[in-house]
């Protein structure tokens, strides 16, 4: 019984994502498949999240609570490229605080828009945000895929739909960022693989073993929003699954900071130096695919 159970719940999370996910839009054009001729890259600008700020993943600046590594994928991508950056990343930063103007991390003041990085002139950006929106990254682990559910869970039903917002306000963005620098080329750059989709190791498993399968699949939708937002906007995706699918938190090599991280609860799960520099080979190769074309 538990075993049917469980499959009608996947079964429903599923249908509840495909139904939030419909609101995002169909057609455009598919990832990389714009018209725009190839020129050089001279500005570049960097938005985003944790996992693009890389707090202390190498030399670390605080920026307001940013905490922005010196190490981060955009520091290796423009140090490549050799090309002048903007980095604007900040841990904690949602998809609102890219448009908008939001409190700073450390409660010093208020942090301009990222947005307000980006001139006519920029010719390069990336963005990794979205998880954070909602506090997914941790209300992820409370999904609750069988009735009854615990006080501290969340309905898969309250869940989907927020992740599904999530993943259309990328969109957003994106089509904010094409707005203020209409000739750079935009890479949406995804998460890095944080969990495995199975069989997980103590430090991530939920409360009970049948509402992972919810967090995991929460995760692979929200990987498959980022790419979505990149097709309809005729962007680029730059994909950090196949790089670091073995370095799950739960590998024996992971990427990624442990659930009991000794920095505090809201550095767990944050990339560390290795998936940096997978995402700055995955950035790089979108570029080289630029300069082949």
């Amino acid at each position: 019984m538990r075993r049917a159970l469980l499959g009608a719940a996947r079964i429903g999370l599923v249908a509840v994502f495909a139904a939030s996910a419909a609101g995002c839009g169909s057609g455009g054009l598919g990832v990389g498949d714009t018209e725009q001729p190839v020129r050089e890259i001279k500005q570049y600008v960097a938005l985003g999240d944790a996992y693009a700020s890389a707090p202390y993943a190498g030399t670390t600046d605080p920026a307001g609570g940013c905490l922005r590594s010196q190490d981060n994928y955009p520091a290796l991508v423009a140090a490549h490229l050799k090309v002048d950056l903007t980095d604007v990343t900040c841990t904690g930063a949602t998809s609102d605080a890219v448009l908008h103007a939001s409190d700073s991390p450390d409660g010093s003041g208020r942090l301009p828009a990222q947005l307000d990085a980006l001139t006519p002139g920029t010719d390069l950006v990336t963005l990794t945000v979205g998880i954070q929106d909602a506090d997914l990254l941790n209300r992820g682990f409370r999904v609750c895929m069988v009735l009854p559910c615990g006080k501290q869970q969340i309905p898969a039903a309250t869940l989907a739909p927020e992740a599904a917002a999530a993943g259309q306000a990328i969109t957003q963005v994106v089509r904010a960022i094409q707005d203020k620098a209409p000739s750079a080329y935009i890479v949406v750059v995804g998460y890095p693989k944080v969990i495995p989709d199975e069989n997980p190791c103590p430090a991530v498993a939920t409360a009970r073993a049948e509402d992972y399968a919810g967090t995991a699949l929460m995760f692979t939708q929200f990987q498959a929003y980022a790419e979505s937002a990149a097709r309809q906007t005729g962007s680029y995706f730059a994909d950090l699954w196949p790089a670091t699918s073995s370095h799950d938190v739960c590998s024996t090599e992971p990427w990624v900071r442990p659930a009991s991280a000794p920095r505090g609860r809201n550095f767990a799960l944050m990339p560390l130096a290795p998936a940096q520099q997978a995402a700055a080979d995955a950035v790089d190769a979108v570029v080289q695919g630029l300069a082949a074309r």
